[in-house]
């Protein structure tokens, strides 16, 4: 028989997991981590485990639009939408071909 979790309780076991401890001990020292090795999902669940472990303001920079976008949205599903903002890029397209984005130029303004 499988055992079904929600949301909160699968939260709560990576929050025991012994790297989250040692990622919190390591953020009191630098203020720059860079974790490799998470796939999926599991990046939301580990940024949301170093928040309730060091309640701050975190960055976080991911390779593209869409990758941001999951992140945000998984995010969003575990601590809330008033907690978490998504700043979209300047632009339609890559930086490359400079066609600015109105629309984004807007949510930007509205974050900052």
């Amino acid at each position: 028989m499988v055992e079904k979790i929600d949301i909160t309780q699968l939260q709560q076991r990576v929050e025991k997991h012994p790297n989250m401890a040692a990622a919190g001990s390591l953020l009191r020292d630098v203020q720059i981590l860079s974790v490799t090795g998470l796939h999926g999902s599991s990046r939301a669940f580990f940024s949301v485990g170093l928040l309730h472990k060091l309640p701050t303001t975190y960055l976080y920079i991911l390779n593209d639009a869409e990758t941001a976008g999951y992140f945000y949205h998984d995010v969003t599903q575990i601590i809330g939408l008033k907690e978490v903002h998504f700043f979209p890029s300047a632009y339609k397209r890559a930086a490359k071909y400079g066609q600015p984005d109105l629309a984004n130029e807007v949510l930007r303004t509205e974050i900052l």
